[in-house]
């Protein structure tokens, strides 16, 4: 995702919208995957950064550092691996 989208959604006060749904749009965009397959790790990357958009960009480098996120170049997807969260679970994003 383009840096100025990232700033615009993290700037932009916008009350009928929760941190939530900001950090979903925020994953969402990021994997270039659909919103609803993006909630999952949405949903982990708010519990862990209390919907802090700035924190979430961070979390979400360290993933992908810790290669927890990895691209499938085969597949084409973003996929992530739950076990540091959750044993035995592995998702898939778009």
């Amino acid at each position: 995702m383009p840096f100025a989208r990232w700033r615009r959604l993290c700037t932009t006060s916008n009350s009928s919208r929760s941190r939530s749904a900001i950090i979903t749009e925020l994953v969402a965009d990021t994997l270039r995957c659909e919103h609803r397959a993006a909630e999952p790790l949405a949903g982990l990357v708010h519990r862990k950064t209390l919907g802090n958009p700035f924190f979430a960009i961070q979390f979400i480098t360290a993933l992908r550092e810790e290669h927890l996120l990895v691209f499938d170049a085969h597949k084409g997807i973003w996929t992530w691996i739950w076990i540091a969260f959750k044993p035995g679970l592995h998702e898939q994003c778009c």
